[in-house]
């Protein structure tokens, strides 16, 4: 280029930037190709337009184009830092499109945008060429690296969801069986499982037994809180192994008073260990180990518990599926003695207040349907809440209310109530309690607390070593109070012990009662009752037809047919109750209503 020229054109760019010196704020501002501050008032308003039809305000995205300056270095730049933050939009919404897959879900941003109505954000510049942007990043070792990354940032999210997906598989793999003489398996409760166990799935059909119980066992908030409880006893476990923490002194000597300065000083460094003396931490740990096993039991027994409950619920859902199912039978009987009579009043050979009672009767039946129907949406709800759910998904229960099984005899049951979860525990709790009394026992022999350190004598210029020993008089404090205390709860231990079995024994005996008497009561229903009234509503109806007896006899026989029925599923009822009990109580196996299909 020509110097004179050259010379020119640094003149007129010195006069440039003199003339935009001198303009105001927002001139300035405009000439160094940026909005002014006016101008972005006037787009900011611009956002605000009136909908049409609405009589509001609507937020409209206006689309404004930044304009290139002109000089060409400036333009260089200007670009260059343009596409320079379209490539990290890019990367940032490719990132958090990575961790939205990593986390399960199945829509990005993009998409997220498109279930708004709004159209996805492009990820690169305006006026750049996608194809050629993905190449440029290829070779450029700042987007490689930003890629290894990205790579790395999606490896930090999927690693751990696929850790918890894993345990949380794990922990839904255990098994469900309580019985056995093995001490209890080591489980793991976590919050993250119970949360994830409440939303699985609730079949919208049929719902049997063993699926209710398995859903109960994973997401009952009972079973949960007690599950925090075996924490909290794994967390004292852990600490009582903790040894005594080491101690740091230093001690400065000689100075201060009439001596000035730091010249005569004495400096002294101390590093002391406590030493526990008497297997006081062995003892520590085994009582806590023992405090652990029980809360483990604790676990055990609100887990039969929870299946006792859902046992009974279930049973009781079934038995109001019986009840509906019977009440629409009554209402088609009453319906057919309703077209009986009305038959028998157009050919005059009864009375029409005959007619009217017949309808009166079929109100009835209706009635008596509608309050069966909600008696089983209730006891729907009621089964739901054991796994803490607000309503009923599933349409109906799947099994069927008649167990047909013979109890066991009560001194082969009573056998094993030692085995009971809550005798377990118990059990854990003594031997918990005998520990303690061992450890304050050892608790009157003192620790012993050594130190050792490194003493500086500035006066002679010397370095020397001090070690000592510290050794507690038990004089005053034997310990005596603690021992006393720890006595007292360890036989108190072994008394609620005795009267748990005692509770357990009657429980199981007054079960065992209940249950041979449903049972007597089913086959009684069954063997004569419902044959009976089945039998006498039949000659009622037919001696009604040839006029040799009156309607009242009819509506009578009618009545005690569907209350032997109803009072026969109460019995069914009743047996399915007083086997979960002795489930409960002896962890016989599992005769629970609904475990064998219909069919089996």
């Amino acid at each position: 280029m020509d110097p004179i020229a050259l010379g020119g054109a640094r003149v007129r760019g010195r006069v440039r930037r003199r003339r935009a010196r001198a303009r105001p704020v927002h001139r300035r501002r405009r000439a160094c190709g940026r909005r002014s501050r006016p101008h972005r008032r006037y787009l900011r308003s611009l956002r605000r337009l009136p909908a049409a039809g609405r009589g509001g305000a609507r937020r409209v995205r206006v689309r404004t184009v930044r304009r290139m300056p002109r000089h060409p270095a400036f333009a260089a730049r200007w670009q260059s830092r343009r596409t320079g933050r379209a490539r990290r939009a890019a990367r940032r919404r490719a990132a958090r499109g990575a961790c939205e897959r990593a986390r399960g879900g199945d829509a990005g941003r993009g998409d997220v945008r498109r279930r708004r109505g709004r159209p996805p954000r492009l990820p690169v510049a305006e006026n750049a060429d996608p194809a050629h942007l993905k190449a440029s990043e290829r070779a450029h070792p700042i987007t490689k690296l930003g890629n290894a990354s990205e790579a790395i940032m999606q490896l930090s999210v999927r690693i751990p969801c696929l850790f918890w997906a894993a345990a949380w598989t794990a922990g839904c793999a255990g098994g469900g069986d309580f019985g056995g003489e093995g001490a209890p398996r080591q489980r793991s409760y976590d919050a993250a499982h119970a949360a994830a166990a409440a939303v699985w799935e609730e079949p919208a059909g049929a719902l049997s037994a063993s699926d209710a119980i398995s859903r109960a066992l994973r997401a009952n908030p009972g079973l949960a809180s007690v599950a925090w409880e075996l924490r909290a006893a794994e967390g004292r476990a852990d600490q009582a192994g903790a040894r005594p923490n080491p101690v740091a002194e230093i001690e400065l000597e000689e100075f201060g008073g009439d001596r000035s300065g730091l010249s005569r000083v004495e400096a002294t460094a101390l590093l002391g260990q406590e030493i526990e003396l008497g297997g006081k931490r062995a003892l520590r740990m085994e009582a806590a180990a023992r405090e652990r096993e029980a809360a483990d039991w604790d676990c055990e027994a609100e887990r039969r518990e929870v299946r006792r409950r859902v046992a009974c619920a279930f049973a009781r859902v079934l038995a109001a599926q019986e009840r509906v199912e019977l009440a629409g039978e009554g209402v088609k009987i009453a319906e057919e003695v309703r077209d009986t009579i009305a038959k028998a009043v157009r050919a005059g050979a009864a009375a029409a207040i005959e007619e009217s009672g017949a309808r009166m009767a079929l109100a009835s039946a209706r009635s008596e349907r509608f309050a069966a129907q909600e008696e089983a949406g209730l006891a729907r709800a009621a089964l739901a809440a054991l796994w803490g759910g607000a309503e009923a998904r599933f349409a109906h229960a799947e099994g069927e209310l008649r167990i047909d099984a013979a109890p066991e005899p009560l001194d082969a049951l009573r056998a094993r109530l030692d085995r009971h979860p809550e005798m377990r525990r118990a059990e854990a709790d003594v031997g918990a309690r005998e520990s303690l009394r061992s450890l304050e026992r050892a608790q009157r022999i003192p620790n012993l607390t050594l130190r050792a350190g490194y003493r500086r004598i500035e006066a002679e210029d010397a370095d020397t070593f001090v070690a000592g020993i510290e050794v507690p008089l038990p004089l005053f404090d034997a310990n005596r109070g603690r021992i006393r205390e720890a006595e007292a709860r360890l036989a108190g231990a072994e008394v609620r012990r005795a009267a748990r079995l005692q509770e357990l024994a009657g429980a199981l005996a007054r079960a065992h009662a209940a249950l041979r008497i449903a049972l007597e009561k089913r086959d009684a229903y069954e063997r004569d009752i419902l044959p009976a009234a089945q039998a006498a509503f039949d000659a009622a109806r037919g001696a009604y037809a040839q006029r040799m007896q009156g309607y009242r006899d009819l509506l009578a026989a009618e009545e005690k047919l569907l209350q032997a029925r109803r009072e026969h599923i109460g019995t069914l009822l009743q047996v399915a109750e007083a086997w979960a009990d002795i489930e409960y109580l002896a962890g016989t196996p599992a005769f629970a209503p609904g475990m064998h299909t219909k069919g089996e």
